[in-house]
């Protein structure tokens, strides 16, 4: 009877406890359970004391990884940081958090992660697509003390977690802003007869000797890390130390040093050469130019640009490379009709990161029809390369070029 009695009790204290939790649910409305959400998110994100931070790998196909730094600083505003763009630890811009079938984080003014996804920012080859990048992120809940969103379109991956102090001041640095330079060049990276080719403006590898071979680079305080990583000798390696010549890649362990073939500039910009100016070329440079002049001149009764485009050059989209790119045909609007497109193979030379080398013209966007131009971008261009990079101003938008074989080459690129 006691049993009985026993299992009574505990079945009306079971049914109160249910009736009651039930009650609790449905006594709330909609609007309210949703407003519940928004606040709970909302204190989770300013309850870090410096905010959080998150390696973004917006496609992991194509590009590498991205570091963000958040501080919500109240219900509305943000400041943020990122290794993306330049460094403004000052930039503060909007947010809000809205529920529909999901709870979703939208940043709502622009700042650093609004520039991954602006068409108008973007690498050579994917004119006007941008770097793939979103702005609003799908709420998954909290683990293991991270935030865990998914990207609204593409469901990638976006893990808050809590930042220090120190990753703030380590993204204003210069030992931050070393690590940048050196890896927003393109070129090469070569280990044990192995050779990857590497693009700074998406943190990307691919494999030269090894085809299969790619991964996506994301920088670190003291060098970078590869995802994956690299396998060499039976164990992979993901994370290495830049050393302090910013000529290789050291891992932890010291067992693998890669080396660094760089370009010394970020060859990915658009640089212009005004040929017109004497300041800005060598005397053997604008006897070329006038040369080739001449020759456009005499084939097509055209005048030729005296501006040069160096770098990156773009026709369109489906001409958005690495090279120099020539206009010709100077119609009465005063504009020239006609771009030529060649193609080169930049590298560094990790012996002297000062150096830049330019090789492998492959005809471009109109190209063929300019083969006259050879004598100059052949000739003189790459025939007289690698050149000594020189900074001739404090912000490295103007930069000398000088041949290493032939001093009397020597032209400066502007952007």
């Amino acid at each position: 009877m006691k049993k009985i009695l026993a299992l009574l009790t505990l079945s009306f204290f079971l049914f109160s406890c249910e009736k009651e939790t039930v009650e609790d649910l449905f006594d709330k409305s909609p609007e309210q359970r949703v407003q519940e959400e928004i606040i709970q998110l909302k204190k989770e994100l300013q309850s870090s004391e410096h905010g959080w931070k998150v390696v973004y790998f917006p496609d992991e196909a194509i590009f590498g990884g991205f570091t963000y730094l958040f501080k919500f600083v109240n219900d509305e505003k943000v400041q943020m940081l990122s290794d993306f763009g330049i460094s403004d630890p000052d930039k503060t811009s909007m947010y809000e958090i809205t529920v529909t079938s999901k709870t979703k984080l939208a940043f709502t003014s622009y700042n650093f992660i609004h520039e991954i996804s602006d068409g108008g920012i973007s690498s050579p080859g994917f004119l006007g697509e941008g770097y793939n990048g979103e702005f609003e992120l799908l709420y998954y809940g909290v683990k293991g003390g991270d935030i865990i969103f998914k990207t609204n379109k593409n469901n990638r991956e976006f893990i808050l977690k809590k930042a220090s102090h120190e990753d703030w001041k380590f993204l204003s640095s210069e030992e931050n802003q070393k690590i940048k330079n050196t890896f927003k060049g393109s070129g090469q990276i070569i280990y044990n007869n192995t050779i990857l080719n590497y693009d700074g403006s998406r943190r990307f590898v691919k494999g030269v000797t090894n085809k299969g071979y790619s991964s996506r680079i994301s920088y670190t305080s003291n060098g970078v890390m590869f995802s994956p990583g690299i396998n060499f000798k039976g164990k992979e390696f993901t994370k290495f130390i830049l050393n302090n010549e910013g000529n290789k890649l050291i891992s932890e362990d010291n067992s693998l040093s890669l080396l660094l073939n760089l370009t010394p500039i970020d060859i990915s910009q658009k640089w212009t050469i005004n040929t017109d100016d004497p300041n800005n070329v060598s005397y053997l440079f604008g006897l070329y130019i006038n040369h080739i002049k001449n020759l456009n001149k005499k084939r097509y009764n055209a005048e030729l640009s005296s501006e040069i485009i160096f770098g990156r050059v773009t026709v369109n989209k489906n001409y958005d490379a690495l090279g120099i790119k020539f206009m010709s045909h100077l119609d009465d609007q005063g504009k020239y009709k006609y771009p030529a497109q060649a193609i080169f193979d930049f590298s560094g030379d990790y012996r002297d990161p000062s150096l830049l080398n330019i090789s492998t013209l492959k005809p471009g966007f109109n190209y063929k029809y300019f083969r006259h131009l050879d004598e100059f971008t052949i000739d003189l261009i790459i025939n007289n390369s690698p050149y000594r990079v020189e900074y001739e101003n404090n912000d490295k938008t103007e930069v000398k070029l000088t041949s290493t074989k032939n001093s009397n080459v020597w032209f400066n690129i502007k952007r």
